[in-house]
């Protein structure tokens, strides 16, 4: 798979970026939470690495999304995905900080995130806002699950909310009822 720019970019290239921040999101919410359960501990000291690693792979996982998906402008991208990130990732984390974490990044990634249409914008919206209520409710509910969805889910809900508008947008073929 080559990743060198070129004039249209396939939609193929969308996922790998998916896949490849995913992995780096999975990462910085992991960390974020050894963080979070070391404060809890007996050595409050042990939080501060993982919380560093957490912070450091939040430009990662938006440059990476940002570069590898083809964005026009992937600096823009990232740096309003880290900026997106920051203010929704920690009000929202006062409240709960997994929920918090998950809104910052599916936010983020709404703009890191190549578009092929400036339409996308509100479906991307309404999958990080139906994710991140998904991923309150589940927390809520059993924990561990809430856990690994706040991971995984984010970003690939942007590529599944970028795959049903696109769906939408193709013409449908017309049936015409000929009965003689």
């Amino acid at each position: 798979m080559s990743f060198v720019q070129t004039a249209e970019p396939s939609p193929n290239r969308k996922w790998w970026a998916i896949g490849i921040a995913t992995a780096l999101m999975a990462l910085s919410v992991s960390s974020f939470v050894v963080a979070l359960v070391a404060t809890d501990s007996e050595d409050a000291r042990a939080a501060g690495p993982a919380f560093a690693l957490g912070f450091a792979l939040v430009p990662a996982v938006f440059g990476v999304l940002a570069f590898v998906s083809g964005h026009d402008r992937a600096p823009i991208g990232t740096l309003q995905g880290m900026g997106l990130w920051l203010l929704l990732a920690l009000p929202v984390g006062l409240f709960n900080p997994v929920t918090g974490l998950a809104a910052g990044f599916g936010g983020g990634g709404i703009y890191a995130l190549r578009r092929e249409d400036y339409r996308q914008l509100r479906p991307r919206i309404v999958a990080t806002i139906l994710t991140t209520v998904y991923i309150t409710v589940t927390l809520m509910i059993f924990v561990p699950a809430g856990l690994f969805a706040s991971a995984l889910l984010p970003l690939t809900a942007l590529g599944i909310s970028d795959w049903i508008a696109e769906r939408h947008r193709e013409p449908r073929p017309v049936h015409t009822d000929v009965r003689e």
